[in-house]
């Protein structure tokens, strides 16, 4: 909600719920695959400087399926798929230009 006009307290605190109720969803299914809670976290830090965008305002639905995908990959739910082998080369890569590893 980064605007220069006022906006509304009960607004910006509902929205924050909404953000919050989301992550809880997500840290309950990281502790179950048996992983550290903090990568919920370190998640939500990625989208708020790599993913979020002024205009996507209150909306979660971007936040929510965003944070899913994630927290997927952090915490698959599968075995090895060879048929991503390709994908995960790819995601390696970006990973490695990210940190100025390439």
């Amino acid at each position: 909600m980064w605007d220069l006009r006022p906006v509304d307290l009960e607004a910006i605190e509902s929205h924050s719920h909404r953000l919050l109720e989301i992550a809880k969803r997500e840290i309950k299914t990281v502790t179950e695959c048996g992983a550290d809670p903090l990568i919920v976290v370190h998640a939500i830090q990625y989208l708020e400087h790599c993913q979020a965008i002024p205009p996507m305002s209150n909306d979660t639905a971007w936040f929510e399926e965003a944070l899913a995908v994630l927290i997927g990959l952090c915490c698959p739910n599968s075995g090895p798929l060879p048929k991503v082998e390709l994908f995960l080369q790819d995601l390696e890569a970006g990973i490695a230009h990210l940190r100025g590893q390439e």
